[in-house]
């Protein structure tokens, strides 16, 4: 898939990026692929490695720090789905109607260079009109995908979906790194993308 259209969306200040995904719409139909970053490569089971990333169980992210359940070289770099290189991920490509439903799917071992790294923050600019992008594909990219979002949440809402959403506390430093206040992060539509996408492929 190296020459496809597929993009990350992320925190600002992330550093691992373990999920992409692509969309295209055609015949009434959407064609979504989320891909996940393929770390079952590299790391062999029963491994130390693997032993070790069990006993952590998760990544563990603070506001300062975070504390990887894999080695950083992995996690932030050979695993990463970092723009403008080839990595290796599962795939899980969604054949969704109009209303929501998913009408087939297929999960394939593939091989994708991330187009364009993006924060959500810019995804919602771009939505609002507020900024541009300099390639025509991934605008028309971000423009279905928050079409298809909506779809989604629609069809969950339907379903009996409840809505937890209450936004993210986000702290903010002094220059001496103590704290010294604590905000509520807004909740993005860009947010919801990625949301009801990985919802959809765990669906899957």
């Amino acid at each position: 898939l190296r020459d496809e259209t597929i993009i990350t969306v992320d925190p600002i200040d992330a550093k691992d990026f373990d999920d992409a995904i692509s969309i295209v719409k055609k015949d009434g139909f959407y064609e979504l692929g989320v891909h996940i970053a393929d770390v079952s490569y590299y790391v062999n089971e029963n491994s130390a490695i693997d032993n070790e990333a069990y006993l952590r169980g998760v990544s563990v992210y603070l506001p300062e720090r975070a504390i990887p359940m894999l080695p950083e070289k992995l996690s932030n770099d050979i695993c990463s789905l970092r723009e403008g290189e080839d990595r290796l991920t599962f795939s899980i490509f969604m054949k969704i109607g109009k209303s929501g439903e998913i009408l087939s799917y297929e999960i394939k071992e593939s091989i994708i260079n991330n187009k364009k790294r993006f924060n959500y923050e810019e995804v919602q600019n771009v939505l609002d009109g507020l900024i541009d992008t300099e390639d025509d594909k991934i605008k028309a990219l971000i423009i279905t995908a928050n079409e298809l979002k909506e779809n989604l949440k629609n069809k969950l809402y339907k379903d009996g979906m409840i809505d937890f959403s209450i936004g993210e506390p986000s702290f903010l430093y002094d220059p001496n790194g103590e704290i010294y206040n604590i905000i509520r992060k807004e909740t993005l539509e860009s947010h919801k993308i990625i949301e009801f996408f990985m919802i959809y492929a765990n669906i899957c």
